[in-house]
């Protein structure tokens, strides 16, 4: 689904057949060296290679978008915006619950 999204939004609507039908082919590429690599290595100890190699390709995929989703949005994860590692700026006034403690606690050193 989420490469879905990312064909509708980031390619030109001219294109999307072109990168949809190499999109399709790469996937039934994939699929073939699967069903090759069980074919060609049929034992049963063998069978924890055939797991790594499924293992490595996920995490391939997974490193490949890491690096797409940094270079098109300037980060990797998409959580929204974290405030505990927000700097805060000189030019960020105030919170409004801020502005009346200062108010109320500078009222109660002026009585004293």
């Amino acid at each position: 689904m989420a490469v879905s999204q990312l064909l509708l939004e980031r390619v030109n609507s001219g294109q999307r057949g072109v990168v949809n039908g190499v999109q399709s082919s790469l996937n039934m590429i994939m699929d073939m060296l699967k069903f090759v690599l069980v074919i060609a290595i049929p034992k049963p100890e063998h069978f924890g290679l055939l797991i790594i190699l499924s293992f490595c390709f996920i995490c391939f995929g997974g490193v490949s978008y890491g690096i797409y989703s940094h270079k098109a949005t300037g980060h990797v994860f998409h959580c929204g915006e974290c405030y505990c590692l927000k700097k805060p700026s000189v030019e960020d006034p105030p919170d409004k619950d801020e502005t009346q403690t200062l108010d109320k606690n500078h009222q109660g050193s002026a009585e004293n």
